[in-house]
């Protein structure tokens, strides 16, 4: 996957001190691999069973993906004291949406496409 294969996309998620801009951009996809070490890795996340702490990630890197200013980025200890408990599926499929709409479609996908558009 490349980064202008990437679609910029923006959404508003309302966490317990009021709604956030969150993002899944190149940025988002930068933080993600410093926290997993991979990209790969980030994105299997959301193949299995999704933790309290891989919801905090994903959060924190879709927010801080559109903070420009170092001083106000969030960590992921304020991240967990803004987040409802009870909304822990509401932020997965929040995330997984954003997720779909930004990564490119799958190779075999897009020739499916173009084979349609053909005929």
């Amino acid at each position: 996957m490349k980064g202008k294969e990437l679609k910029n996309i923006v959404r508003t998620l309302e966490l317990k001190d009021g709604k956030h801009k969150v993002a899944v951009d190149y940025n988002t996809f930068e933080l993600l691999e410093e926290m997993y070490g991979d990209v790969d890795v980030a994105l299997s996340v959301f193949n299995g069973v999704i933790s309290k702490t891989d919801i905090k990630k994903y959060i924190c890197a879709c927010i801080n993906s559109l903070i420009e200013n170092e001083e106000d980025r969030y960590t992921l200890f304020s991240i967990g004291k803004i987040l409802d408990i009870s909304k822990s599926q509401e932020y997965v499929a929040i995330m997984l949406g954003l997720l779909n709409e930004a990564l490119p479609a799958p190779k075999s996908d897009i020739d499916k496409e173009d084979k349609d558009i053909k005929n």
